[in-house]
């Protein structure tokens, strides 16, 4: 499936990583607001 789109694979992976760095960034800013 990935091999056959890998436009929509990349997409999907950067749309993974871009939550993950938004998760991250909203962890961080709380922890340090404590």
């Amino acid at each position: 499936m990935a091999d056959e789109f890998p436009g929509g694979a990349v997409v999907f992976t950067v749309l993974n990583l871009t939550h993950w760095l938004d998760g991250t960034t909203q962890t961080y800013i709380i922890w340090m607001n404590r």
